[in-house]
């Protein structure tokens, strides 16, 4: 079964052959990566490099295959998963493969990430929205491209709605920031759990300050703290 992994174009590096989209959003393009080579299963192609077949327009329409069926059982969804992380291939201590679980600190990333990363790095890299080449009119069409990806698979009503920030924890401020600040009024209650990150508990410990509102933390299911008034 062929998926469009959103990761896939939240890389520039989008097609030749559309034309560039509509007004330009917010956020960084995406870090750099050092990164061999990978090997993309396209509809139709046995295994065809990346680097070698059009890969714009491969990664434009979003033909890559995934391991993992839609419909896989819960217990099977991690053997089918696995392969599409390399970095998961290696062998940790003790001889047993490894696991990784720090993904609030640093998710890892799937081949087709990795894929659309090295494609974007070798054919597209330039600024979005700030030149009128080639290469920044193609990156640009990437990034606006997966915008409307993410909009269309969140229902956005316009892809202008989908802002990239660079983790968790900045988009966490920037709605308690704006959204926040907008819509909180004295007296109003945001209620969070005792298991808050620190960085989905201080922005709107500061937002209720700023706005006089309760920020309230569940500590179990019966008991219910006042945090700040």
């Amino acid at each position: 079964m062929t998926l469009t992994p959103m990761p896939i174009d939240a890389a520039p590096g989008g097609g030749i052959n559309s034309s560039p989209k509509g007004p330009a959003g917010h956020g960084p393009a995406p870090g750099a990566g050092s990164n061999p080579p990978m090997t993309a299963t396209l509809p139709g192609q046995p295994n065809v490099s990346a680097g070698v077949t059009e890969p714009s327009k491969a990664i434009s329409s979003g033909a890559i295959t995934t391991s993992a069926p839609l419909d896989a059982p819960a217990e099977d969804l991690a053997a089918l998963t696995r392969p599409d992380f390399p970095l998961l291939s290696q062998i940790a201590c003790l001889g047993q493969p490894l696991i990784y679980l720090d993904y609030a600190a640093t998710s890892q990333k799937p081949r087709q990430v990795l894929e659309a990363l090295q494609h974007y790095y070798g054919h597209d890299n330039a600024n979005v929205h700030r030149g009128a080449h080639q290469l920044s009119a193609r990156a640009t069409e990437g990034f606006e491209h997966a915008r409307e990806k993410v909009a269309a698979f969140v229902g956005a009503a316009s892809s202008r709605e989908i802002v990239y920030t660079r983790n968790a924890s900045e988009a966490i401020n920037l709605v308690a920031r704006t959204w926040g600040e907008a819509n909180l009024r004295p007296g109003d209650e945001v209620l969070l759990s005792v298991m808050e990150h620190h960085s989905n508990l201080v922005p709107w410990q500061m937002a209720a300050q700023r706005t006089v509102a309760v920020l309230m933390v569940r500590g179990s299911w019966s008991e219910v703290v006042t945090f700040v008034r």
